[in-house]
């Protein structure tokens, strides 16, 4: 039997809440998640601060036994400010 059938049929004793099984009910690792930004494009989090409550309350969802201190926001952000999208700079006739 291979490792990999025994850790499906009998599973393993370090997997926790956290496993691909349980993964889709843990927001916090979805493109759902608010930890970095949004679909529409405006900072999230990790960026700023923005959605702290919601982040953090998906942060703490993960239940690997120890704490989950929700790190500060960076201090190497771009004051909030979008760079362009390549598509938008992009000026295919000087190439």
């Amino acid at each position: 039997m291979g490792i990999l059938n025994l850790f499906n049929t009998q599973g393993s004793q370090l997997q926790g809440q956290a496993t691909a099984t349980n993964s889709p009910t843990l927001v916090a690792s979805t493109p759902q998640s608010k930890l970095h930004g949004t679909f529409e494009g405006t900072p999230g989090y990790s960026t700023n601060g923005e959605y702290f409550d919601e982040v953090n309350t998906q942060w703490q969802a993960y239940n690997d036994g120890m704490p989950n201190a929700l790190p500060l926001p960076s201090q190497l952000d771009m004051n909030t400010n979008v760079p362009p999208a390549y598509e938008d700079i992009f000026d295919p006739a000087s190439n």
